[in-house]
């Protein structure tokens, strides 16, 4: 968190306020804002666990600036990140409601790794829909209000609550980027906590998010069915639901014959057992 902070304070571009939103922590994070010098800085305490979408919505509520940037407690900005996408508002109409910028992924080990960024501009909704082509909500500046319209985000997400935000936003407003990583994006795959290392967790999203646009996900051209199609394979595979890995399976290959289908189900099968295997080996241990 302390990092995290430290990074905003770091930016080289100074009007901005700071919403620290702990949401029922039970470790020191209180200690950390206690005698806070900064003016700029408020801590806003939650009495209990919400989960992210609220807490976010927590420090909306509060905010009062026209633009507003996210950043996860385990996450740095770089100290351009802010100037560079303020820049880049002032450079497009005013109907452009979200810019959001590159990542470094690090890892548990402090290890940097390669870097994430895309260069999609506009309306996007089909590309969205398959994938979060956006990544993490600490890479995004949007507008204020725009995030009022939609009510912020759904605390019926548990997890994909930034990938439901981002295809909400981009049905009233387009989308540009600074196309530089300007976040250090930090990933401990070790870290039960982290919702994107619980496949159940994300899984969950993920069929939340095809109930919701369910007549988006309808009007998908043939390609991009397809691609989400074998996105879901490999989900629903990873958390041992043989029947929807081959519902899925099937969706991803349209028209094949049988015979071509089969030798794909038995390697599919393979895999599915052989992850059940490792499973129960971790409960074992």
């Amino acid at each position: 968190m302390k990092r995290a902070v430290d990074s905003v304070l770091k930016q080289d571009y100074q009007h901005f306020e700071i919403l620290v939103v702990d949401d029922g922590s039970t470790d020191a994070t209180p200690s950390l804002f206690q005698g806070a010098v900064d003016g700029r800085l408020q801590f806003i305490r939650l009495e209990r666990n919400v989960g992210g979408a609220q807490a976010r919505n927590a420090g909306l509520q509060r905010a009062r600036g026209e633009f507003i940037a996210f950043l996860d407690s385990d996450d740095e900005w770089f100290p351009t990140k802010l100037s560079k996408q303020l820049r880049k508002f002032n450079e497009l109409p005013d109907e452009y409601g979200l810019v959001y910028c590159g990542s470094l992924v690090v890892d548990g080990t402090g290890k940097q790794g390669g870097e994430y960024i895309r260069n999609a501009a506009g309306f996007f909704l089909e590309d969205m829909l398959v994938q979060n082509v956006i990544g993490t909500t600490s890479s995004v500046m949007v507008r204020k209000r725009f995030l009022d319209h939609l009510g912020g985000f759904d605390p019926l997400m548990k997890s994909c609550q930034d990938w439901e935000m981002y295809i909400r936003l981009m049905k009233i407003c387009p989308f540009h980027f600074v196309g530089e990583a300007l976040v250090r994006y930090h990933i401990n795959k070790d870290d039960p906590s982290r919702i994107s290392n619980r496949t159940q967790s994300v899984l969950h999203g993920y069929i939340r998010l095809m109930e919701k646009f369910k007549e988006d996900y309808d009007r998908l051209p043939p390609g991009k069915r397809i691609h989400h199609a074998k996105v879901m394979t490999c989900l629903f595979l990873e958390v041992g639901d043989w029947r929807r890995t081959i519902a899925f399976l099937k969706q991803s290959s349209p028209g094949e014959s049988a015979c071509r289908l089969w030798p794909r189900q038995i390697w599919y099968l393979a895999k599915w057992a052989r992850n059940r295997i490792r499973q129960k080996t971790r409960l074992r241990s």
